[in-house]
């Protein structure tokens, strides 16, 4: 007995009705775009942004920091003081570009280079630095941020105590945080900063300083 052949309209809905398991339909990308790098992520949020300032610049800060604070000491179980200077005081005044990151930046988080200084306003320690910097904006405002560059100064380098901290060398490791808040381009954070020479050259004090910022973002 010879069996009828199978319409192909009834092989096609059958087909859609069960779909392979090791080739997914294009419906399924359909709902949510498949996973990406974090190049792709920074390329997409590049092309989300504003325009910058003559083409590169992201942001522009300014602020004052309470220079050569005593900061957190967990052997001495001691909170962040920007009272208290352990050899140098006054207050740094600071500006800050932020620039936008390059494509060449985007496989290590699309961190902005920053180009600023402190100026003191007691003739203490001034400086330059440069650094890269990553930020994550959340959802309702909150804004945290992370640096790592290096610094120059003119300091001194030995001999300065009491009256002057003694950095070890004129180049120095730049590092700290921010926290803070923007809306509309507008932000308010808190900072502190540290340079040191990590132990790279025979007095290695450092410096610590804590303040606040205002800025705008321009993209």
């Amino acid at each position: 007995m010879t069996t009828a052949p199978e319409p192909a309209g009834a092989a096609l809905v059958e087909a859609r009705a069960c779909p392979s398991l090791l080739s997914p339909p294009a419906e399924a990308y359909a709902l949510g775009s498949p996973p990406v790098g974090p190049t792709a992520r920074a390329s997409e949020a590049r092309a989300e942004r504003g325009r910058p300032l003559l083409g590169f610049i992201s942001e522009v800060r300014v602020g004052a920091l309470s220079h050569d604070v005593r900061f957190f000491n967990l052997r001495e179980l001691r909170l962040p003081d920007p009272f208290s200077h352990p050899f140098e005081s006054g207050m740094n005044l600071n500006g800050e570009v932020l620039f936008l990151s390059p494509t060449w930046l985007d496989w290590v988080g699309a961190p902005r280079p920053r180009l600023g200084g402190s100026f003191n306003t007691e003739r203490y320690t001034d400086n330059a630095y440069l650094d890269l910097d990553w930020d994550h904006l959340f959802g309702f405002g909150l804004l945290v941020e992370g640096f790592a560059g290096l610094a120059w100064h003119d300091g001194k380098l030995t001999g300065g105590n009491p009256a002057f901290v003694d950095l070890g060398s004129r180049i120095l490791f730049h590092i700290g945080a921010e926290i803070g808040a923007r809306v509309r381009g507008f932000g308010l954070f808190l900072i502190w900063e540290h340079m040191s020479n990590s132990g790279l050259a025979f007095k290695n004090q450092g410096l610590d300083s804590m303040g606040l910022r205002c800025g705008y973002r321009f993209d």
